[in-house]
């Protein structure tokens, strides 16, 4: 028997920004305690829009980094934000 699974769209949308919000916080401990791009966070994922002349160049200068980090906060804080309007 298959049991039909009605996904509600507002549950989607705190699925998505959860996770969004939970990737930018691992990418700006990362970027702000390790002082290095993470492996599998947002800044990663941004990383990939670069060429790769760029992106070694950012992943090179500790300034730009630190700036990242600090965009990948504002960017958990809203998606918290967004979150906690749903709930």
């Amino acid at each position: 028997m298959i049991i039909p699974i009605k996904l509600n769209f507002d549950l989607i949308i705190l699925i998505i920004e959860s996770i969004l919000a939970i990737s930018a916080l691992y990418s700006a401990w990362i970027n702000l305690y390790s002082q290095r791009i993470s492996n599998l966070g947002l800044d990663a994922f941004i990383l990939l829009f670069f060429d790769r002349k760029k992106a070694k160049m950012i992943r090179g200068d500790p300034r730009l980094i630190r700036r990242m980090g600090i965009i990948n906060l504002l960017i958990a804080i809203g998606a918290m934000n967004i979150v906690d309007k749903e709930i």
